[in-house]
């Protein structure tokens, strides 16, 4: 026998195993339904939707079948409106769960793509680089080449040798990739609070590997094989192809698309940061700062007055209060509203908030219009404060005094408060009704005065060692559990971060190494030009102008595509900050800057070499 919560003496029945830390059902114990109901009457109302239902179907069942017996079983019980309910497979909740009409609209699986574009990115990237630099280098294999196709070699022999040799430069990059990730996996499930790993015994997974080096191997040494094997036996021994760079306008245009996609993520990594700026500073319409929230159990339950009245009597106290949900994420909501005028077929979600005296007080609500909870009012019991979302939807312009009655139970609304928040940003302000409900609160909400969290922190703790010692003291701040909240879209950004940086870099390497192959190349030029009179700044300005115009060209393309990317993601939230000007200019700086300080090194460099060098052969 063990005893649960002090109040339910309960009979071990069976031990299951721990469950996966990779399960989005995280638990420890299970105990019946009934007692939860017994606590809970208002989950008996079919109208109420704060419950979750797991259904396991017969082999071979037809979901659209059984979601058709539960709307119609729905329907008997709910005479006065019209359900639209459906199962979802448990494998689908955690990537797919967001939902509108009804309809699946998306959901993580969402940030599962964009990486997956992010990776394709840099693997194109890091491609264009060998294709630049493996063709730029083509003049140093032409004599090779032209040797070996002197003495028969075919053209597809040729071919196949550059391209194992691409392959096997994957092959080695891999090794080196499956050092990294083995090494920095740790970090990244420290960042992103998970627990993957790699299963190395796993024989699909090496064919997935196997698959990824193939493919690279293949899109990155394709053109160079075929530009190398092409060559023309009789020029190259003639010595015309060194003479020429061959293949620069597709180089070129290689260099345009891989800044352009770099251009992509920083543009990308910079809304998404400011897109968590807005979050954090937006105004919900509640007071988040300095509000913990602790759970309303044991001796506090039953002696809550005299718990209340002890801490405010306490330095640091300014509010103490009881609600049913946390109201920064309310997750229970009803159609079983009624109010004089509504209209046949009306079902429209209300969130509903089980609250206790001043919980409006406590979390600085504005009251719009009537009065809070009081103790003055004996019939505050049956009464309901709504926000201006609920009283537009319920086609009220004077609310205050009008009949509302909830799950049967017949009142009228006292007062109106503004629209705050009570969800996520991603989703819009929703219709929302407070009834005084102390008895079905489930959390204590304390307010803390400004500045004296440390003393306030003892001060409730030591208080609830006095009321509660059967029970662990432990709170939460809400501003926390806010931060929480937008946990997915912060680790988004850090590890958009760290793409854009590394895409950065993949270009940055490529820019370098084309910028040292055109010094080499026009060396001869730049001798005589210095020989002539040119000036250090001039012969740089001469070798970096044709990079910065590329990137230039880059920009202009990446902008409108980067603009519309970021644009769709921005309107996943109902509340969002728009794309900012000094963004879009911030990454055409950014790239500009990038792209000079790399070709310049190879400018400097050239343009401090000693003509009589470049030019003794002459």
């Amino acid at each position: 026998m063990i005893n649960i919560d002090h109040r339910l003496n309960a009979k071990l029945t069976a031990v299951f195993e721990d469950v996966p830390t990779n399960s989005s059902l995280q638990f420890e114990y299970v105990i019946p339904m009934q007692e939860y109901i017994r606590n809970n009457d208002w989950v008996e109302h079919w109208g109420n939707n704060g419950l979750r239902l797991f259904a396991r179907l017969e082999k071979g069942a037809d979901p659209e079948h059984v979601n058709a017996k539960i709307k119609d079983l729905i329907d008997q019980h709910v005479d006065r409106w019209e359900s639209d309910v459906f199962l979802q497979p448990i494998s689908d909740m955690y990537l797919w769960s967001n939902f509108e009409n009804g309809v699946l609209v998306g959901g993580r699986i969402d940030y599962v793509r964009i990486f997956l574009c992010v990776a394709v990115f840099i693997i194109l990237i890091a491609s264009i680089n060998f294709m630049n630099l493996a063709t730029a280098r083509s003049t140093q294999r032409a004599l090779e080449i032209g040797v070996r196709k002197a003495v028969g070699a075919s053209k597809s022999s040729l071919a196949g040798q550059f391209l194992g040799e691409s392959i096997l430069t994957a092959m080695m990059a891999f090794v080196i990739a499956m050092v990294l990730v083995i090494i920095l996996l740790p970090n990244f499930n420290q960042l992103t609070n998970k627990a993957v790993n790699v299963s190395l015994a796993n024989p699909g997974l090496w064919l997935q590997f196997g698959g990824l080096v193939l493919f690279t191997g293949l899109l990155a040494g394709s053109y160079p094989a075929l530009h190398l094997a092409s060559f023309s036996v009789i020029n190259v021994l003639r010595g015309a192809s060194s003479k020429k760079t061959r293949g620069s306008g597709l180089r070129k245009g290689l260099v345009v698309f891989q800044l352009m996609m770099s251009i992509i993520l920083i543009i990308g990594t910079l809304t998404i940061y400011q897109q968590l700026s807005y979050i954090r500073n937006k105004v919900l319409g509640v007071d988040r700062e300095n509000v913990v929230r602790m759970a309303f159990e044991g001796n506090i339950q039953s002696q809550f007055d005299a718990f209340k009245h002890e801490l405010l009597s306490k330095p640091g106290i300014v509010n103490v209060t009881t609600s049913s949900q946390n109201p920064l994420s309310v997750g229970n909501n009803t159609i079983g509203v009624e109010w004089d005028g509504k209209i046949e077929g009306d079902n429209t979600l209300y969130s509903i908030i089980n609250a206790g005296y001043d919980f409006v007080e406590t979390m600085k609500i504005d009251v719009k219009d009537g009065r809070v909870f009081s103790r003055e009012y004996g019939a505050d019991s049956t009464n309901y404060i709504i926000n201006e979302k609920a009283a537009e939807s319920m086609g009220m312009d004077n609310p205050v005094g009008q009949r509302l009655a909830l799950w049967d139970r017949e009142g009228s609304v006292i007062g109106v408060v503004k629209n705050f928040h009570m969800q996520s940003l991603y989703r819009e302000i929703e219709p929302i009704i407070i009834r005084l409900a102390p008895q079905s609160a489930s959390i204590v909400l304390v307010r803390f005065a400004s500045g004296q969290t440390r003393e306030a922190l003892t001060v409730l703790e030591n208080v609830h060692k006095k009321f509660n010692s059967a029970y662990p003291f432990n709170c939460r701040f809400l501003d926390e559990e806010f931060e929480q909240t937008y946990r997915s879209e912060t680790v988004i950004g850090t590890l958009a971060k760290v793409f854009a940086v590394l895409a950065i870099l993949i270009a940055s390497l490529g820019l370098l190494g084309l910028a040292s192959f055109t010094a080499e190349q026009r060396s001869k030029e730049i001798a005589i030009r210095k020989v002539l009179g040119s000036s250090i700044l001039k012969i740089i300005g001469l070798l970096s102008r044709e990079f910065i115009l590329l990137v230039v060209g880059a920009y202009a393309v990446a902008l409108p595509i980067a603009y519309y990317l970021m644009t769709k993601w921005l309107e996943d939230f109902a509340f969002h900050t728009e794309i900012s000007v000094g963004i879009l200019i911030s990454a055409g700086v950014l790239s500009v800057l990038i792209a000079w300080l790399n070709v310049s090194y190879q400018s400097i460099r050239a343009a401090m070499t000693n003509p009589v060098i470049s030019l003794r052969s002459e």
